[in-house]
C-alpha cells in the first residue's frame, strides 16, 4: 500500500509538472503571436489592430504613453509610403503570468526599401526592442517597451539565420554567415 501511495505521488508531480510546462509553452505561443500581429498590424497600417494590443498603462523609458505612441506611428505614416518589419528574433526572458519580458530583433525599412535592397544591397535598419507585456483577460498587450538601433554584428546568431533566408542574395555575394 505504501508503494501505491509513494508512485502515487510522484505521477501527480510529474503531472503538475507537465501541465506547467504546456501552460507555460502556450503561453509562449500566446506572447509571440502578439509579438508577430503588432508588426503585421503595422505593415497594414491598421493603426486601431496596433493601439488595441497596446495597454492603457502603457509607459516607456522615453515617458512616452500610449498616446504618445499613436502620434509617432502616425508621424511614421504620414513620412513614409509603407513599412515593412521583419522579426528576425524574439526571445522571452522572463515571464511570471500576467507579466513577460521579451527581447526582439528587428529589421525595418521603408516600403521602397523592398526594391531598394535588391538594388543597392539595403536591408533596413536593425533595432533591438525590449518589451513589457501584461496579461489580461487571456490576451497578452505591450505595457512598456524600449528599443534601440543596433549593428548588424550586434544581432542575436538566430537573428542571423532568419536574415540569411529573408535576403539570400545578398549574404551570398558577401560570403556572410
Amino acid at each position: 500500500m505504501k508503494k501505491n501511495k509513494i508512485f502515487f505521488i510522484l505521477i501527480l508531480i510529474i503531472s503538475l509538472f507537465l501541465f506547467d510546462n504546456c501552460r507555460k509553452k502556450s503561453e509562449y505561443t500566446l506572447i509571440k503571436k502578439t509579438v508577430e500581429d503588432i508588426s503585421k498590424k503595422i505593415e497594414k497600417k491598421d493603426e486601431k489592430g496596433f493601439l488595441r494590443l497596446i495597454d492603457e498603462s502603457y509607459f516607456d523609458i522615453r515617458k512616452r504613453d500610449k498616446k504618445e505612441i499613436k502620434r509617432l506611428i502616425e508621424k511614421y505614416y504620414y513620412m513614409r509610403s509603407g513599412i515593412v518589419i521583419n522579426i528576425l528574433s524574439s526571445k522571452i526572458i522572463e515571464l511570471k503570468v500576467p507579466k513577460a519580458v521579451v527581447i526582439i530583433d528587428v529589421a525595418v525599412s521603408s516600403g521602397a526599401g523592398k526594391v531598394f535592397r535588391k538594388l543597392a544591397n539595403y536591408y533596413g535598419d536593425y533595432y533591438r526592442v525590449e518589451a513589457g507585456l501584461i496579461k489580461r483577460k487571456n490576451e497578452w498587450f505591450v505595457s512598456s517597451a524600449d528599443w534601440h538601433i543596433i549593428s548588424f554584428e550586434e544581432l542575436f546568431p538566430e537573428s542571423l539565420k532568419i536574415l540569411k533566408k529573408l535576403m539570400p542574395e545578398v549574404f551570398g555575394e558577401r560570403g556572410l554567415v
